[in-house]
């Protein structure tokens, strides 16, 4: 939480920045949902100092898990990826 409410004050935070965000809410959802929830990453390392609206990452992947792991008590997965050229 803290770090989310640091990174909205920048105009713009880096994709790295941005990743570690994702990645925390995730583990808490982990967390809550146990066994019915996967996670699946692709990140091209090549990109991970591009930079990006801060929270914009986060916002989907949040939208992912209300919309679709949370809309059922089966087994989800949430896959994301970090694609493209430098």
């Amino acid at each position: 939480m803290r770090a989310a409410l640091e990174s909205s004050e920048e105009k713009v935070v880096t994709f790295d920045e941005e990743l570690r965000i994702v990645q925390a809410y995730l583990g808490l959802e982990q967390l809550r949902q146990q066994d019915r929830l996967r996670i699946e990453a692709s990140i091209n390392e090549e990109l991970l100092n591009a930079v990006v609206p801060p929270l914009s990452c986060e916002t989907l992947v949040e939208n992912a898990m209300k919309h679709g792991a949370h809309s059922s008590n089966q087994t989800g997965t949430v896959r994301y990826a970090l694609t493209g050229d430098c």
